[in-house]
């Protein structure tokens, strides 16, 4: 995992966190697949159901 700035994260730090029983800020880490997975484009108005 990597943070904000590219740096790795320190995988303790998860555990150390979920004990304290703390959450991590909003956007932590970023989620990258390997194969890359497909772009896509849904119109709204499907996603909303019209």
């Amino acid at each position: 995992m990597r943070v904000r700035d590219g740096e790795p994260f320190e995988i303790a730090r998860i555990f150390r966190t979920i004990a304290a029983g703390a959450l991590f800020p909003y956007k932590t880490t970023r989620h990258f697949f390997e194969p890359r997975l497909p772009d896509t484009a849904i119109p709204l108005a499907q996603l909303k159901g019209a």
